[in-house]
C-alpha cells in the first residue's frame, strides 16, 4: 500500500499523513481521489468526523479500495467509543490486502482496540452492577441482567458470584443457563454440562443444553452434540409455556440442522405450534438442505414456511420483543430463497414485508445474491468459511437493531453520547435497564467480532 501512515504507540494510531497527497492516494481510484485527499487534510487538522465523512464519500466511489478503510479505520480508531468499528474497517483491509506491508502493524492495533473496548466495556458492565445496587427491594431480576452481563464477556468467576447472590429460584436458573453458555462457548464443556446440570426449571435447562450442543457441534464433536439435544428434547417436553416451547424448539431445530441432521430438524419443526417459530425452523431445515446440494428440497421447505409466515398473528407472542413478526419471519425467508437461487420468489416475499427497516434488510440480500452466485457445499465440510471484505462491510452498515452487531447503531457511533441521549430519570430501574441494554449490545458485538477475527480471511 501506498498509503503512509506512521504508527505512534501500540494503543493509538494518529493519523500521521505525509504532506504528499499525490503518494497518499496513488492506491485510490481516480473518480475518488478528491474525497480521499479531503479526507486526509481533515484527519491531519485533526477532524475525525469530518475525515469520516470525506472518507465515506471516497468508498461511494470506490467501494473497493483497501486504502479508504484502512484510513477510516485510523480516523474511527482516534474517536473515543468506536473501537469496534475501528477494528472493522481494518479487519476489512487485510479481508482486502491480508499481504499489506503494514499487516503486522494494523493487527497489533486490532488487539490494541480490543483491549480499551473490553476495558470500556468491563466499566460499563460495573456501572450496571452499581445501578442494580441502587434499585429498591428484591434485586433478582436485575442481578441476573448483570451476572448475564459477566458471563457473556467471559468472566465466568464474576458470574457466578452474582448468580450466587440471587434470592429468587427462577432468575438464579436463568443466570446460570447464560453463564452454561459462556462456558461452553469458551471450550469449557464440562463445566457448562456441570452447571446446567444445576437448572431444574425447563425452559433455562433446555436453553443451556441447546447452546452446549451447538458448542460441541461447532467444535467438531457431532456425537457428544447430538447427545446433548436428546436431552434437551427430553427437557423441552415440560415446558408449559406454548411460547417457550414454540422458541426452544426452533433454537433446537436450527442446531440439528447445523449438525447435518435434516430428519430431526424436520421433525422437531413439525413439533412447534406457533407460525413465527415454524417459519424459522422451516428455513434453517432449508439452510441445511442447500449445504448438501437439495436446491429443491430447499426451495420447496421455504414455500411451507412462507405459508407459516403468512399465518402469523402478531398478538400471539409476548415472549420476544419485535415490531413486527411477520415481518421478521419473511425477512428470513427471503433472504433464505435469494440464497436457494430462487429470486423470482425472494422478491416476492420481500415486498410482502411491511417493516421498511426489514425490507431494506432483506431487498439488499437478494440484490448480492444476484451478483454473488450460490456456492455448494457438503454437510462433511469442515473447513471454516473465510471472513471476506462484504462480510466485515456488512457490520459496519448494519442499522438493524435485532442483530448482534450492527455498527451503525448509537451504542458504536459513540457510547458517551449514546448514554446521555437515553431518557433522564431519577428512577434507579430506569437507569438500570438503559445501561444494560448498552452494555449487552456491545458485548454481544464484541463477541460477533471476536469470532470473525478467529476466521480465515481469504488468501
Amino acid at each position: 500500500m501506498k498509503t503512509l501512515i506512521c504508527f505512534i504507540t501500540l494503543f493509538s494510531l494518529s493519523v500521521y499523513l505525509q504532506s504528499d497527497t499525490q503518494a497518499q492516494t496513488a492506491a485510490v481510484p481516480a473518480v475518488a481521489q478528491e474525497a480521499f485527499n479531503k479526507g486526509i487534510i481533515a484527519a491531519e487538522l485533526p477532524n475525525y468526523p469530518l475525515a469520516i465523512r470525506f472518507f465515506e464519500d471516497a468508498r461511494q466511489l470506490a467501494p473497493e479500495a483497501p486504502a479508504i478503510y484502512f484510513n477510516l479505520g485510523l480516523a474511527e480508531s482516534n474517536i473515543p467509543g468506536r473501537e469496534l468499528r475501528a477494528i472493522a474497517w481494518f479487519g476489512a483491509y487485510l479481508a482486502a490486502d491480508p499481504l499489506a506491508p503494514n499487516a503486522a502493524a494494523v493487527k497489533e492495533e486490532i488487539g490494541a482496540l480490543d483491549l480499551k473496548n473490553q476495558s470500556n466495556l468491563t466499566r460499563l458492565i460495573s456501572s450496571v452492577e452499581d445501578a442494580a445496587d441502587q434499585v429498591p427491594g428484591d434485586k433478582s431480576n436485575y442481578l441476573r441482567g448483570v451476572a448475564r452481563l459477566w458471563a457473556k464477556v467471559g468472566d465466568i468467576p464474576t458470574a457466578v458470584r452474582i448468580a450466587d447472590l440471587i434470592q429468587q429460584l427462577q432468575p438464579k436458573e436463568n443466570a446460570q443457563a447464560a453463564i452454561a453458555e459462556a462456558q461452553a462457548e469458551a471450550g469449557d464443556i464440562a463445566g457448562a454440562l456441570k452447571t446446567a446440570g444445576l437448572i431444574s426449571y425447563a425452559f433455562p435447562k433446555t436453553l443451556a443444553q441447546i447452546d452446549i450442543a451447538d458448542a460441541q457441534i461447532k467444535s467438531g464433536d457431532i456425537s457428544g452434540g447430538q447427545r446433548t439435544l436428546a436431552g434437551a428434547q427430553k427437557s423441552a417436553e415440560f415446558i408449559q409455556r406454548e411460547d417457550f416451547k414454540s422458541l426452544i424448539r426452533s433454537a433446537l431445530a436450527e442446531v440439528q440442522a447445523e449438525s447435518g441432521d435434516i430428519a430431526g430438524a424436520q421433525k422437531t419443526a413439525d413439533l412447534i405450534r406457533q407460525e413465527y417459530y415454524i417459519s424459522l425452523a422451516l428455513v434453517e431445515v432449508a439452510k441445511a438442505k442447500l449445504k448438501v446440494g437439495d436446491v429443491a428440497g430447499a426451495q420447496n421447505t421455504l414455500v411451507n414456511a412462507l405459508s407459516a409466515a403468512r399465518s402469523i398473528r402478531q398478538a400471539d407472542y409476548q415472549l420476544v420483543k419485535l415490531a413486527d413478526f411477520r415481518s421478521d419471519a419473511l425477512r428470513h425467508i427471503a433472504i433464505a430463497q435469494a440464497k436457494s437461487g430462487d429470486l423470482g420468489r425472494a422478491k416476492t416475499t420481500a415486498e410482502l414485508i411491511q417493516d421498511s427497516k426489514l425490507k431494506i434488510l432483506a431487498q439488499k440480500a437478494i440484490a448480492e445474491a444476484q451478483v454473488t452466485p450460490r456456492v455448494a457445499t457438503t454437510a462433511n465440510s469442515n473447513t471454516q468459511p473465510s471472513i471476506t471484505v462484504s462480510d466485515w462491510l456488512d457490520k459496519l452498515d448494519d442499522r438493524d437493531e435485532y442483530s448482534d452487531c450492527a455498527l451503525n447503531t448509537g451504542p458504536f457511533l459513540g457510547l458517551a453520547g449514546y448514554l446521555k441521549s437515553l431518557p433522564s430519570s431519577s428512577d434507579p430501574q430506569t437507569i438500570f435497564w438503559g445501561l444494560q441494554g448498552a452494555a449487552y449490545k456491545i458485548a454481544s458485538a464484541q463477541n460477533a467480532i471476536h469470532k470473525m477475527l478467529r476466521q480465515p480471511r481469504p488468501r
